[in-house]
């Protein structure tokens, strides 16, 4: 015969429900969740983003087990991307990258300066609970994430996951070392435009190399833009 543990309120946890010991009560009790970290950490929970306060009804009074304060990461990856971490927990500067006059240099983003940039997802979580409040691209416009650079093959961290399965994300120092101009298509060369993709700066590989071809002699035009492809101009009597 099955009893319900003892039924928690928002922001405590039951560790001891369904545990067998001497003079130990199986329904458990109620211990309040950790509410802050040290350093650089966010709140982490295996059960998602809320923890201690699921949003499922169906889950709240049952959490049984506490937040675990965990390193902000400084990047993520997701779907061959790359980006950086702005916003996290209790960390309050955020390296990145800015324009000085005609190139990237690193600068620092405090906390309040990223925290009013627009939440990556979930606005209504406490960036506390968050791994990343916002996600910026690694890279300036115009360049692209080269990991056969030395020192930008980014080992992701595997002892606990985020709350996307296909989001890796590590801890290594942001590298403004790895980011590589994209190549542009200069003036001997012609942009076939339905291959043509933009570097935004989170890509990592160079999207617009492979949409450079060579460009038609005098007296020949482009058929289409997919393949270049050279054909007389009409000529005039």
């Amino acid at each position: 015969h099955c009893v319900e543990c003892t039924i928690c309120g928002d922001g405590k946890y039951n560790p001891a429900c369904n545990k067998y010991a001497e003079n130990a009560d199986p329904a458990g009790f109620c211990n309040d969740c950790t509410t802050s970290c040290v350093g650089d950490m966010f709140l982490w929970h295996s059960e998602g983003l809320r923890g201690c306060t699921p949003l499922a009804l169906t889950r709240r009074g049952r959490v049984l087990s506490n937040y675990v304060c965990k390193n902000c990461p400084t990047w993520v990856g997701r779907q061959g991307k790359m980006y950086a971490v702005l916003g996290c927990g209790f960390k309050q500067n955020f390296a990145w990258w800015r324009m000085q006059t005609l190139f990237a240099e690193v600068a620092t983003l405090d906390r309040s300066a990223a925290l009013g940039r627009p939440a990556y997802e979930n606005p209504e979580v406490d960036v506390r609970f968050k791994p990343f409040h916002n996600l910026g691209p690694y890279c300036p416009d115009g360049h692209f994430f080269d990991t056969s650079v030395t020192g930008c093959q980014f080992e992701p961290e595997s002892a606990f996951k985020l709350h996307h399965e296909d989001m890796s994300f590590g801890y290594e120092a942001y590298n403004l070392e790895c980011c590589k101009l994209c190549e542009f298509c200069d003036s001997d060369a012609y942009r076939m435009t339905a291959k043509y993709t933009e570097c935004t700066g989170e890509n990592m590989e160079d999207t617009q190399a492979s949409a450079c071809g060579d460009r038609c002699e005098s007296g020949f035009y482009v058929k289409n833009d997919t393949v270049l492809e050279c054909v007389a101009c009409t000529e005039c009597s």
